[in-house]
């Protein structure tokens, strides 16, 4: 014979439910429909702030988005492309870039001019100028990013970096690059493109 529940077996019941339903209610309030989200590995459910909003973090100070979002290659903010001839000598590329602003580099062709023996060598060298400098004269070279010796074909060698080569000029100055032709007696044409920024 079942008895009927005690009013105070009904105010429990209820209050239990409503302790237990206050997230789904507040998600039900938000989004129009009841979502569960829990844990799969511990089965604890989900936060869900006043506003019905959920409330994230890696249990590491204040339940926020920790962490950074990358791993995308941003687009580029200022493109450059050169078309330079070379002989024994060094020649401005790209430059001078904004202030503190990074050079990339997507892609390189150099090629030799025909007769003669054809062998050359080139230097892609990256360096720095003032902030105050409007050329890339007086660079100071930094770092050479990208080299090739004896290349032995008139047929321009073609290389694109996927990841860019790319170089930070030290904190306020302007990024430049230059193409140096190491070769005794060989010239040729380099060509490249990229991006500042």
């Amino acid at each position: 014979m079942l008895h009927r529940p005690s009013p105070a077996l009904v105010v429990a019941c209820l209050a239990l439910l409503l302790a237990a339903g206050g997230a789904s209610f507040a998600a039900v309030r938000s989004t129009g429909q009841a979502v569960n989200v829990l844990d799969p590995t511990t089965g604890a459910g989900a936060l869900v702030d006043a506003t019905g909003h959920l409330v994230v973090g890696d249990g590491a100070g204040p339940l926020t988005v920790d962490g950074t979002v990358g791993q995308r290659m941003l687009s580029a903010t200022t493109p450059w492309s050169a078309a330079v001839a070379t002989g024994n000598s060094v020649v401005p590329l790209a430059g001078p870039g904004g202030k503190s602003q990074p050079v990339s580099v997507t892609s390189i062709s150099p090629a030799i001019d025909t007769g003669g023996t054809p062998i050359a060598e080139w230097k892609l060298e990256a360096g720095h100028v003032p902030a105050s400098a409007t050329d890339c004269s007086g660079i100071v070279v930094d770092s050479t990013i990208w080299h090739i010796r004896d290349t032995n074909a008139v047929q321009p060698v073609v290389v694109a970096f996927p990841s860019p080569l790319t170089f930070t000029p030290p904190p306020g100055t302007r990024a430049c690059l230059q193409v140096n032709n190491a070769s005794t007696s060989r010239t040729g044409q380099f060509n490249a493109g990229g991006f500042f920024g």
